[in-house]
């Protein structure tokens, strides 16, 4: 059972804190509403002194609990169900250290907190020692309390897009979306929808996998708790190293990757009956247009795309060259969305950028954070991929050979319907949409940090005009770019 708000002090202080901010930025800029914030300057600025005074304390407060709510919440009884739940026998975890926690919106651990744990183990019923849990894992999960979670229900969402559509009609939409921004900016966190989607994915779906992924030890999935997570492995164990697309990929990692790794995801689930809406045992995953995230994109996406622009001078000189505003921006990415929901379906990881990426001492590329996961064409991975691993030079010169290569391989893993080049090629191009607007351009600065940011947008931003991706998709929609 949910706690109610009249148990949560520090709630009602977060909601007094967003009202008080967003109180004096609707009055100052609509009379209609606050009239009398608008007409008296002392008490708008008093009304934004305290909203702001008490929005940095419930901040500061809430940073520094994240130890406190880790501890509450991975308790040795809690660790040892979870454990037990995907073993051979029964675990006794006999005590847990935390030593370190990396905290959603930090730069570093983007969408979700990654708990370092420390646990010490009773004797257990395992027959052999290999069989015990590694003593150093990893905790992935939102500690943020639910009720805190703008996302944490669909419902939410969906009255929140409502709301902005109401405003925009008295141009106050400005106000909600700048306002939903900064709430992220002090309690970063995802919708649920992501963190339910990675826990089903590696409760249903992970093991029949024989690709390079972090080992999973349990799997948090409590929907009357809102509480999604997993216990995963700690790569550094592996000495795992975590690229990013300021440093890029040599061209023959990422060919591995598109080979040894993306490949054999893809051709598992090639066109499967599996991925059926009705029938199929994986017809829960979401499609590129419907399910998961697709509700929160729609009703919130552009709006949050728009403020980011209007707020960071560096995102719009990188997107520049493209000479679109963001509605046509959103127009291209639409129509991408239906390409990328067209045959050949697979299970895709969804959000294959760089960053999700860790290559091991022999030269092994793995894939984590699989937030994203979806039923939807080959081409949302691959053009991910390669448009933020490569260096814009290297992308130009190699990635027709590289998505030759990945045809290649599915045709020698038995896939008997494989695109030809020309239309593999097409939808390549298409494909390279997604990551740039939904992937890049409506991700917080300060999930992964501006220099990340930038490198990723000036990347994928230079594929698409290398590739006109999107002059091609307003093409294949016969469509008139929209103006804002």
């Amino acid at each position: 059972m949910k706690e109610s708000i009249t148990q949560m002090p520090l709630a009602r202080l977060r909601v007094m804190a967003l009202a008080g901010v967003l109180s004096w930025a609707v009055g100052r800029k609509c009379i209609v509403f606050v009239e009398v914030l608008n007409q008296n300057s002392t008490m708008s600025t008093a009304v934004c002194c305290l909203g702001a005074a008490f929005f940095i304390l419930a901040a500061s407060k809430m940073y520094s609990s994240h130890t406190d709510r880790a501890q509450t919440l991975l308790t040795s009884s809690y660790l040892s169900t979870l454990l037990t739940e995907r073993s051979t026998g029964e675990i006794k975890v006999k005590k847990v250290c935390i030593p370190h926690i990396a905290q959603c919106g930090d730069g570093k651990a983007s969408t979700t907190d990654r708990i370092s744990l420390l646990l010490e183990y009773e004797n257990s019923s395992l027959s052999c020692e290999p069989c015990t849990p590694p003593r150093r894992m990893i905790a992935k999960c939102i500690l943020l309390p639910w009720y805190l979670r703008l996302g944490a229900t669909p419902r939410v969402i969906a009255l929140v897009g409502k709301i902005a559509r109401v405003l925009a009609v008295v141009g106050l939409d400005r106000v909600l979306y700048f306002g939903i921004n900064l709430y992220n900016v002090y309690f970063p966190h995802a919708p649920d929808a992501m963190y339910e989607n990675e826990a089903k994915f590696y409760k249903y779906v992970s093991s029949e996998l024989h690709i390079e992924v972090p080992e999973v030890f349990g799997v948090m999935h409590d929907d009357s708790k809102c509480l999604y997570g997993i216990l995963m492995e700690d790569l550094r164990i592996r000495r795992a190293s975590f690229p990013t697309a300021v440093d890029s990929l040599p061209v023959e990692t990422v060919q591995r990757l598109l080979t040894t790794t993306l490949a054999q995801l893809h051709s598992k689930f090639w066109n499967s009956e599996r991925l059926d809406d009705s029938c199929g045992d994986l017809g829960w995953l979401p499609t590129p247009v419907k399910g998961g995230m697709h509700e929160v994109f729609c009703s919130v996406g552009e709006g949050l795309i728009a403020d980011h622009l209007r707020r960071n001078t560096f995102e719009r000189e990188l997107i520049a060259p493209l000479n679109l505003t963001v509605a046509q921006l959103w127009q291209g990415l639409q129509i991408a969305e239906e390409e990328l929901n067209q045959a050949p379906r697979t299970v895709c990881h969804g959000d294959c950028h760089v960053q999700n990426t860790y290559v091991l001492g022999d030269g092994t590329v793995g894939l984590f954070d699989f937030q994203l996961a979806l039923r939807a064409n080959w081409a949302r991975d691959v053009a991910y991929i390669i448009g933020t691993a490569l260096t814009i030079e290297d992308r130009r010169r190699h990635e027709k050979r590289l998505l030759e290569a990945y045809l290649a391989e599915l045709t020698r893993l038995g896939v008997s319907d494989v695109p030809s080049f020309d239309d593999a090629f097409s939808t390549y191009r298409k494909a390279m949409a997604w990551g740039l607007v939904i992937g890049w351009l409506l991700c917080p600065v300060n999930n992964y940090g501006p220099a990340i940011l930038a490198a990723n947008v000036r990347k994928l931003v230079a594929a698409c005009v290398d590739l006109g991706t999107f002059p091609l998709l307003f093409a294949a929609g016969g469509v008139v770019p929209a103006h804002e």
